[in-house]
C-alpha cells in the first residue's frame, strides 16, 4: 500500500505496520479537518463535480487506491489518497524480514555516519530525501563510511536510488540549482563525486526521481543501468540530470556511457534525460530581439538576426552531452537538449577513433534531440549500429534558442545535425529532423554493405539530406519547404556513392529539390515543385534516376497562376558530366491557371530540352521552334512540354517525325527518324575529334540499324548494348586515340562494344581503330548472345606500330555468331571464343560459330582463338599472313582447352608463319575436328633441328581428327600427335623436313605425298606409343641424307605399314615394334638397307625393294620374322642382298625372289627352330 500526501509531493515507502496506521490516520486526519461529512464516491470527478455542491466532498477510486476530494468552485481539489490496505499477514511479514535481517532504521546520514555498527549488523536503512534506504557492510562500498570505518553500499535485492549516495533531488532544475548555489565548494566536489560513484559502482538499475544538477564528466560503469524514473516521454520533463556555467567545459564529455579497456562492454541506459542549459544566452537573445522590434516593429528579419548574434555571445560552450564508448551499448531512451553550436563540438557522440575502442553493436531505440549545431555523429564502429526512432526537434527550447538553431533557414548555413560516418552497417528505422538542419550521410567508399533507412522525415524549412559516400536504401523520405521563405539550395544532395529512395514526398519550393553532383540516387515517389525558379531535379555530375516518379508542377490553388510566362529554369536540368534518366513509368500532371490538368486532358507530356534563359520559356513553343532550340541549346535543361504528333521537324539537316510515345532520342523525346536512322540523330559529330561515345550508347539500344559515317571518336566508353535486332553499318570507323577502359583488364567487358543477352546484332561495313596502345582491348564482345554478326568488317592499323585490337569476342552463352568478309590487318587478335573451363566442369557453352573469307595479316597474337566450352565452328575460306608473330610458342589457329567439338577448318591459306609453334594446333579435350583443303606454308627453309615448328599439332586428350587434302610446306614438321585418339590423315601434299611423330593410337595415314627437305638429316617419320597404328598407300620422298625414312618404336605394337612407296634414304624403314606387319611396299634406292629389323614377331612379305643396297636386315633377337615373297630388284647385275638374317628363332623364310643379284640371303644358318622351305628363288 502507498500513500500519497499531497503537501509533499514524494512518495514515501511504507515498510512497517506503524508507518501503514500512520499512513491512514493521516489521510483521516485531513479528511476530516476539511469539515465537509461524507463523502459520496462517485466513478470520476467530472461526475463528483456534477453530484455535489460547491464545498461538498466525493471520493473516486482507479481499483487500487481511494482518492478524497473537495469541491471547489467546480474543481476537485485532492485531499488525500489511500492505497489498498495491505493485510496484517502482510506486514507481519515485512516485520518478520527486518528482524531477520538484523536491521538498524537511522534517521538521517549524519546519525548513521556517527555510529559504529557491530560485526553482526547485515543491513541499515537510513531516511533520505524522502526515502527509507537499504545499505548492507560492503569493503568496497562507496555511498558512506561510520564512524568504525565500516563502508556500506545499496542492498542489493531492493532498488537502487541515486540517493543511497548522499545525492539528493529536487522537484524543478532551479530548486536544484539553488541547492548547489548553497553548497560550498568542498560540499560541490563531494556532490560530483557521489553522482559519479553511483554511476560507477551501481549495478542494475539507478533511479533518478527528480532533478539534480551535474558539474563534471560522469562515467557509466558497465553494470550500471540509468533510469529516469517517468521516463521522457512528454515535451516537459519532471526529472533527469542537468549543467549549468558551473559545469566543466573541458571535460571529455558530460555522460561517457562504457570505461576503454579489452574486453569491457558498454553500458545498458534505460531513460536518461541531459539538459544543458542555455537560459542566459536565451536572455541576451530576447533582450537584443526586443530592442531590435522596439526600433524596427515590421523587421521581424533583423530582430531574429540580433538576436542571433547575442545569443552566441552568451553561449556556453558545453563538451559532448553523451560519449558511448566500446561496443555492444543499449539506449532505450535518451533525451538531449540545449546542446552548443561550436565547430569543435559534437553530441551525442558515439565515436570512438581508436580501433582498439569501436563502437560497433550499439542498439539506440528512441533518441530526442534539441541542439544548435551537430546533435548527433555516428562513427567508426565496425559491427552494426541499430537506430530505432531519432527526433531532432525543438525539445525544452525557447523562442530565441529556436531562432538561432534554425538559422540556416535565413543565412542559408547549412548546419550538421545528425552525421553518419563510417560504420560496418547501419539500420536505423525512423530519423526525422524539423527545421534548420541537415543529415549527413557519409559512409566511405570501401564497404558494400548498402545501408537501410525506414524513414527519414525533413520537416520544414531548412531540413535537408546530404549523400556524401557510401551506399543506402531509404524505405521512404518525408519533405516539406515553406514557399513562403528564402529558398533552400536543396532537399536532396547526392555527392557521392549509390542511393535508392523506395518512396518518397518531396513538396516545397528548393533551388532544387533533388540535386546531384556525383554518385547514382534512384528516386520513386512523388516530387513537386513549387518554385518556378529552382529545378525539380538537377544533376550535374553522376546519375539521377527517376524510377516511377510522379512529377507535379506549380502550386494548387495557387494565388499566382504557375504558367510557362513565369517558367524561369528547366524543371529537371542536367549539365556537366551529369546523366538525367526519367523512366517510361514517370508520369506527370500541372497546375495552371489555379486548375488542375492532367491526364487525357492534356496531349502527352515528354521531357525535352529547352533554352536555359528566361525568353527560352516564355511561350509553348511551336513544333519547329521547339527543334530549333535543340539545336541553338548552349547548356542543357529539361523541361515539360508536349510534343505535336505527326509533324515533320528538321535539326541539323536531317528530318524527324513527331510521335508522342517516341523515347529514342534523349535530347529529342518524341521524336522518331523520317527515314532511315542515322549516327548524327543521335548528336554524334563524326569528325575524329569530338566524342560520340554517348550518342553510340544511346544508337545502340535501339534495336535498329544505324548508319554510320566518318571517324566516330568514343574515348573512355564502352557501350553495353542489351536491345535485339539492332546494328551499325554504313562505312563509319569506331575509334579510341588510347585505353577504352583499365588496360589491366582481361576479363572481356573492356573493349568498344559489349552485348550481353542480344538476339541479332550486325556490325556491316564498319571500322575499328585506335591509336597506339599496349593494353588489350575487344572490338565487339558478345556474352550469352544468339546470332551476331561482323560482316566486312575493316581493322586496318597499317600505320601505327601495333594496335593491341582483338576484334571479336564471342563469349559464353553465345550461339550462331559470325564473322565474316573481315580484314583485320596489324591488330591483337580477329576472333576468339570460349565459355568456362575450371576444375573439369565445363560451363557457358558457345555453339554455332563461322568464321569465313576473312583476310588477317600480321597478327601479334592468334588469328583464330577456338577456346574451351566452343562446338560447331566452321573456319572455312580464311587467309592469314604472318599471324602470331609476337607469340613464338603461339599459333594462327588455336583450338581447344577444353570441351570443343566438331570444329571445322577448311580451304583456309596460312602463310608466312615459320617463327610460331604452329599454323594449326589441336588440344586438350577436343573432338572431332576437320582439317580439309588448306593451303599452308611457313616459310621454313629446313635443314635445322627445329622440331617445334609444326604446320599441324594434335596435343593431349584428342579425339577423332581428320587431316585431309591440305598443301603444306615450309614447317619442319607436318605434324605431331600426342596422346590422340582416333587420327586420320589422308590426300595431303608436305614438304617438310619430317613429317613427325604419331605418339598415339588409331592413327591411320593413307594416299600422301610426302617430300622431306633434301638437306635435312632427320628421321622422317616416327610412330610411338599406341596401337592400331596404319601407314599405308603413301608416296615419301626421303632426302639421301636421312637415317631411317620411317620408324615404328618399340611402344608402337601390331603396327601396319603398307602399299606405300619409299624412295630415296639411307634406311627407308625400321620397325622397332613387334607384330608389325609389313606389307606391298615398293623400297626405292635406299643407300643402306630398305629394311632395318629390331622388333619381334614381325611379318615381311609382299615387298620390293628397288635398287637398294640391301633389302632387310636383321638385327639379333629378332625372333618370330615371316619373311614371304618379297622380291629384291636391281636394275644393274650386282651382289646386293636380300636379306640378312642374324640369330633369332621361331622364324619363316620362303618364296622370296631376287632380279638382277647373286647376293640373295646371308646368315640364314644362324636361325634356330625356323622354317625355310624354299626360302630364295635367284633369277
Amino acid at each position: 500500500m502507498t500513500f500519497i500526501l499531497p503537501v509533499s509531493g514524494t512518495n514515501p515507502k511504507i515498510a512497517t505496520k506503524e508507518g501503514l496506521e500512520a499512513a491512514v490516520n493521516a489521510a483521516i486526519g485531513a479528511v476530516a479537518a476539511s469539515g465537509v461529512t461524507g463523502f459520496p464516491y462517485f466513478a470520476n470527478t467530472t461526475l463528483g463535480i456534477a453530484g455535489t455542491v460547491d464545498g461538498g466532498g466525493f471520493t473516486t477510486s482507479d481499483g487500487a487506491s481511494m482518492f478524497f476530494y473537495l469541491n471547489n468552485s467546480g474543481t476537485a481539489d485532492l485531499l488525500a489518497e489511500v492505497g489498498t490496505p495491505l493485510a496484517d499477514s502482510r506486514i507481519d511479514a515485512v516485520e518478520a524480514d527486518l528482524l531477520a535481517l538484523n536491521g538498524r532504521v537511522m534517521g538521517s546520514f549524519t546519525e548513521a555516519e556517527s555510529s559504529a555498527f557491530g560485526a553482526s549488523v547485515e543491513v541499515v536503512w537510513v531516511k533520505f530525501d524522502g526515502l527509507l534506504l537499504a545499505f548492507q557492510p560492503d569493503d568496497s562500498g562507496t555511498c558512506w563510511q561510520d564512524s568504525a570505518g565500516q563502508t556500506f553500499s545499496p542492498l542489493g535485492n531492493l532498488p537502487t536510488f541515486i540517493q543511497h549516495w548522499k545525492v539528493a533531488t529536487n522537484a524543478t532544475k532551479e530548486l536544484s540549482r539553488s541547492a548547489v548555489d548553497a553548497m560550498t565548494s568542498g560540499q560541490r566536489t563531494a556532490h560530483q563525486t557521489s553522482i559519479e560513484n553511483a554511476h560507477l559502482h551501481t549495478e542494475g538499475d539507478l533511479i533518478l526521481n527528480g532533478w539534480v544538477e551535474i558539474l563534471d564528466e560522469v562515467i557509466i560503469g558497465q553494470r550500471c543501468v540509468p533510469v529516469v524514473i517517468d521516463g521522457i516521454a512528454g515535451e516537459a520533463l519532471s526529472c533527469g540530470f542537468f549543467a549549468t556555467s558551473r559545469y566543466n567545459i573541458s571535460a571529455n564529455s558530460v555522460f561517457t556511457a562504457g570505461a576503454t579497456g579489452a574486453g569491457s562492454y558498454a553500458p545498458y541506459v534505460k531513460s536518461l534525460s541531459i539538459a544543458l542549459d542555455q537560459s542566459e544566452a536565451e536572455t541576451a537573445g530576447q533582450i537584443a530581439y526586443n530592442v531590435a522590434i522596439s526600433a524596427a516593429p515590421a523587421d521581424i528579419a533583423a530582430a531574429i538576426a540580433a538576436s542571433n548574434t547575442a545569443f552566441a555571445g552568451a553561449f556556453i560552450n558545453y563538451p559532448a552531452p553523451f560519449l558511448g564508448k566500446e561496443a555492444f551499448g543499449v539506449v532505450d531512451s535518451m533525451r538531449i537538449t540545449g546542446m552548443p553550436n561550436p565547430a569543435t563540438w559534437q553530441a551525442p557522440d558515439f565515436v570512438e577513433g581508436d580501433n582498439d575502442d569501436n563502437i560497433g553493436g550499439w542498439e539506440v531505440k528512441n533518441l530526442q534531440l534539441s541542439g544548435f549545431n551537430t546533435d548527433l555523429l555516428v562513427e567508426n564502429g565496425f559491427h552494426f549500429f541499430k537506430l530505432g526512432r531519432v527526433d531532432d526537434w525543438i525539445w525544452d527550447l525557447g523562442d530565441r534558442a529556436q531562432d538561432y538553431r534554425n538559422r540556416d533557414v535565413t543565412t542559408g548555413v547549412k548546419r550538421e545535425a545528425i552525421y553518419f560516418g563510417r560504420l560496418d552497417s547501419l539500420i536505423a528505422d525512423h530519423i526525422g529532423i524539423f527545421q534548420g538542419g541537415q543529415i549527413v550521410y557519409d559512409k566511405g567508399e570501401g564497404n558494400s554493405i548498402t545501408d537501410q533507412f525506414g524513414t527519414i522525415q525533413l520537416d520544414g524549412d531548412g531540413a535537408s539530406l546530404t549523400l556524401r559516400s557510401g551506399r543506402s536504401q531509404i524505405g521512404m523520405l518525408y519533405g516539406t519547404e515553406d514557399v513562403a521563405l528564402p529558398a533552400l539550395s536543396n532537399k536532396i544532395l547526392c555527392e557521392a556513392g549509390t542511393h535508392d529512395i523506395l518512396g518518397g514526398s518531396l513538396i516545397g519550393d528548393s533551388l532544387a529539390m533533388i540535386k546531384v553532383t556525383g554518385g547514382r540516387v534512384v528516386y520513386s515517389g512523388i516530387l513537386r515543385d513549387t518554385n518556378t525558379q529552382g529545378h525539380g531535379g538537377l544533376v550535374t555530375g553522376g546519375q539521377l534516376v527517376f524510377d516511377g516518379t510522379h512529377f507535379v508542377v506549380g502550386v494548387e490553388g495557387g494565388s499566382t497562376p504557375f504558367t510557362y510566362l513565369n517558367w524561369q529554369v528547366g524543371y529537371l536540368q542536367q549539365s556537366g558530366t551529369g546523366e538525367l534518366v526519367v523512366k517510361a513509368n514517370c508520369t506527370a500532371e500541372a497546375f495552371l491557371s489555379g486548375s488542375v490538368q492532367g491526364g487525357s486532358t492534356l496531349e502527352p507530356w515528354q521531357f525535352t530540352k529547352v533554352l536555359n534563359n528566361n525568353t527560352g520559356c516564355n511561350i509553348e513553343p511551336s513544333p519547329r521552334r521547339r527543334v530549333d532550340m535543340v539545336s541553338a541549346l548552349s547548356g542543357t535543361s529539361y523541361c515539360l512540354f508536349p510534343i505535336k504528333g505527326s509533324r515533320t521537324y528538321t535539326l541539323d539537316g536531317y528530318d524527324y517525325i513527331g510521335n508522342s510515345t517516341a523515347t529514342i532520342l534523349p535530347d529529342l523525346q518524341g521524336l522518331l527518324a523520317a527515314d532511315e536512322w542515322n549516327l548524327f540523330h543521335f548528336g554524334a559529330k563524326c569528325d575524329g575529334v569530338a566524342n560520340d561515345g554517348l550518342a553510340v550508347k544511346v544508337a545502340a539500344t535501339l534495336g535498329i540499324p544505324v548508319r554510320t559515317s566518318g571517324t566516330i571518336l568514343m574515348d573512355n566508353h564502352t557501350v553495353t548494348i542489351a536491345a535485339d535486332g539492332g546494328g551499325f553499318y554504313g562505312g563509319g570507323k569506331f575509334y579510341v586515340t588510347g585505353f577504352l577502359v583499365d588496360p589491366s583488364t582481361t576479363d572481356g567487358y573492356s573493349g568498344f562494344f559489349r552485348l550481353d543477352g542480344v538476339k541479332g546484332f550486325t556490325f556491316d561495313s564498319v571500322d575499328f581503330g585506335r591509336g597506339v596502345g599496349t593494353g588489350r582491348v575487344h572490338g565487339v564482345t558478345a556474352v550469352n548472345c544468339e546470332e551476331i554478326s561482323l560482316r566486312n568488317v575493316n581493322c586496318d592499323h597499317s600505320d601505327q606500330a601495333y594496335s593491341h585490337l582483338y576484334l571479336f569476342f564471342i563469349w559464353k552463352y553465345s550461339k550462331n555468331c559470325s564473322i565474316v568478309d573481315c580484314r583485320v590487318l596489324n591488330s591483337g587478335n580477329m576472333v576468339a571464343t570460349g565459355g568456362d573451363f575450371a576444375s573439369g566442369s565445363a560451363t557457358g557453352l558457345v555453339e554455332g560459330v563461322q568464321i569465313l573469307n576473312n583476310y588477317c595479316k600480321d597478327i601479334q597474337s592468334e588469328a583464330i582463338d577456338i577456346n574451351h566450352n566452343t562446338h560447331d565452328v566452321v573456319i572455312d575460306n580464311n587467309t592469314l599472313i604472318n599471324c602470331a608473330f609476337g607469340e613464338p610458342t603461339g599459333e594462327p589457329v588455336d583450338i581447344g582447352g577444353g570441351d570443343c567439338d566438331n570444329i571445322k577448318v577448311t580451304n583456309n591459306t596460312i602463310n608466312n608463319s615459320g617463327d610460331v609453334a604452329s599454323a594449326i594446333w589441336v588440344k586438350l579435350g577436343t573432338k572431332r575436328v576437320l582439317i580439309q583443303g588448306n593451303v599452308i606454308d611457313g616459310g621454313w627453309a629446313g635443314g635445322t633441328d627445329n622440331t617445334s615448328k609444326q604446320a599441324i599439332q594434335l596435343h593431349t586428350d584428342v579425339e577423332d581428327v581428320i587431316i585431309t587434302d591440305n598443301i603444306i610446306s615450309g614447317y619442319s614438321r607436318f605434324t605431331n600427335t600426342y596422346q590422340v585418339l582416333g587420327v586420320v590423315i589422308t590426300n595431303n601434299h608436305v614438304t617438310c623436313d619430317q613429317v613427325g611423330g604419331f605418339n598415339s593410337g588409331d592413327v591411320l595415314v593413307s594416299g600422301n605425298k610426302f617430300i622431306q627437305n633434301s638437306n635435312s638429316s632427320f628421321i622422317f617419320g616416327e610412330f610411338a606409343t599406341g596401337d592400331r597404328q596404319q601407314f599405308t598407300n603413301n608416296v615419301c620422298y626421303l632426302s639421301d641424307t636421312a637415317p631411317v625414312g620411317f620408324r615404328m618404336q618399340t611402344t608402337s605394337v601390331g603396327g601396319i605399314f603398307s602399299d606405300n612407296t619409299i624412295i630415296g634414304g639411307l634406311v627407308s624403314f625400321r620397325p622397332d615394334g613387334d607384330a608389325t606387319r609389313v606389307v606391298s611396299n615398293l623400297f626405292v634406292d635406299a643407300s643402306t638397307k630398305g629394311i632395318t629389323l629390331v622388333g619381334s614377331g614381325v611379318t615381311v612379305t609382299q615387298n620390293t625393294f628397288l635398287n637398294c643396297a640391301m633389302g632387310l636386315d636383321q638385327t639379333a633377337g629378332s625372333n618370330g620374322l615371316v619373311f614371304t615373297e618379297n622380291l629384291l630388284r636391281m636394275s644393274v647385275s650386282d651382289t646386293n642382298l636380300l636379306a640378312n638374317f642374324r640369330t633369332a628363332n621361331g622364324c619363316i623364310a620362303r618364296s622370296n625372289r631376287v632380279i638382277g643379284s647373286t647376293g640373295g640371303f646371308a646368315g640364314l644358318t644362324n636361325w634356330t627352330n625356323s622354317l625355310s622351305e624354299n626360302p630364295l628363288i635367284v633369277t
